[in-house]
């Protein structure tokens, strides 16, 4: 998996890139569907002196698919803590559809249309 981090308009230190990165890559390195995972940071309240910042993952898997994944925050730790469990769960819920289709399995391992046990 290539991974990489890109930044417009803001500066992120050596360790808020090491946080990223640890972070980022602990969230997605179970799935190796993965071909290319990016991460990119854009200071949005620039023009109007504000600290708000943009992080957007973007996560390519084998099948041409792609999970995007935006949010803003002026805290760059929680923001990058919150995109990157947000980015697992949208990579998780890919693969299962890919896995299961649109059919919905109930907790118990049922479909709750048929109400035939699952294998």
């Amino acid at each position: 998996m290539r991974f990489s981090i890109h930044q417009q308009g803001i500066e992120l230190s050596a360790e808020i890139r090491k946080h990223v990165e640890i972070r980022m890559r602990s969230a997605v390195e179970r799935f190796t569907q993965l071909t290319q995972f990016a991460v990119y940071f854009a200071d949005v309240n620039c023009d109007r002196g504000g600290i708000a910042m943009q992080c957007r993952a973007i996560a390519r898997l084998k099948a041409s698919e792609v999970a995007v994944i935006e949010d803003h925050d002026s805290d760059i730790h929680a923001l990058v803590d919150r995109v990157a469990d947000r980015v697992e769960l949208a990579v998780l819920c890919h693969l299962e559809r890919e896995r299961f289709g649109k059919e919905r399995i109930a907790f118990d391992g049922t479909n709750p249309r048929t109400s035939e046990q699952r294998t």
